[in-house]
């Protein structure tokens, strides 16, 4: 994408997730998410959302881009129309030897009707164009329905998420399983799914996952991973008890022993530990 975006763009690449984190603080939680790619116009607060991927994505933002810098008026340079002029006054230096009109021969007189002709049906399809894209970035600029929601959800203090992307997440997962209802008609069944498509998954599921696993086997630090995802820690005998807070809805407890597990202990207790966050459908 680097590559195609030369002389567009500057692309970057959240290298993990502990700076996708620091990011979301950075900037209100206006980060990409979901699996998304971002993309900010300089001097502007205006971002897009990108769930495409592969050839699709990149010709899309470069389309954007080349419109958009097309749009913009040169403050030191020469619009398309001051190049075509520059050049038709030397061309008539070097036939006559004199830039005026007056002294143009006939011929050289018609080929600049005709780049005339060119020139106003260019400014015709810039014009054209600039309107596509002023009704294509007043569409862009509103959020989706779900970018809201996870917004508000980030926001609120009644409710908390395990990582960005979650709700987009869970909502793409359960408009899959509809297909099971025999009472939904089938064309609702068939947007929902589609729709999903649309959506895609994030990575912060499998991201979980892989944190678990690694803590599995030391107490202190998966203390420090359940305080960052929003549990409440205290201790029973042998035994450590994670509890979430009211705003993980739907999220269970979970105990952890206080002696060192062998690897199949390990990996028990990451089943047991996805299991009661709800991620395992979505991993």
């Amino acid at each position: 994408m680097a590559n195609d975006l030369a002389g567009l763009a500057k692309v970057y690449v959240e290298p993990s997730r502990s700076f996708s984190f620091k990011l979301a603080e950075r900037v209100g939680g206006n980060n990409p998410y979901a699996g998304a790619v971002g993309l900010w116009l300089p001097s502007s607060e205006e971002r897009q959302l990108f769930f495409l991927r592969g050839r699709a994505l990149v010709d899309e933002i470069r389309e954007i881009l080349i419109g958009r810098l097309a749009s913009r008026s040169l403050e030191h340079g020469l619009d398309w129309a001051g190049l075509l002029e520059g050049q038709t006054r030397k061309l008539r230096l070097r036939l006559t030897g004199d830039p005026s009109v007056e002294k143009m021969p006939e011929a050289f007189k018609k080929v600049q009707e005709s780049l005339v002709v060119t020139i106003e049906e260019k400014d015709r399809q810039l014009s054209e164009l600039r309107e596509k894209l002023l009704a294509f970035e007043r569409s862009a600029s509103s959020p989706s329905a779900l970018q809201v929601a996870e917004s508000s959800f980030r926001k609120s203090s009644l409710n908390r998420l395990l990582y960005a992307g979650e709700l987009s997440d869970r909502v793409a997962l359960a408009l899959q399983s509809i297909s099971d209802n025999s009472q939904l008609d089938e064309r609702t069944k068939a947007v929902a799914l589609m729709y999903s498509s649309l959506v895609g998954n994030s990575a912060g599921a499998e991201n979980i996952r892989s944190r678990i696993k690694s803590c599995s086997e030391s107490p202190t630090r998966m203390k420090g991973l359940m305080k960052e995802l929003g549990f409440e820690h205290s201790e029973d005998g042998k035994h450590h008890k994670f509890r979430p807070v009211k705003a993980l809805a739907g999220v269970q407890q979970f105990t952890m022993s206080k002696s060192s597990s062998d690897v199949r202990a390990s990996k028990n207790l990451t089943a047991e530990i996805l299991g009661c966050l709800g991620l395992k459908g979505l991993i």
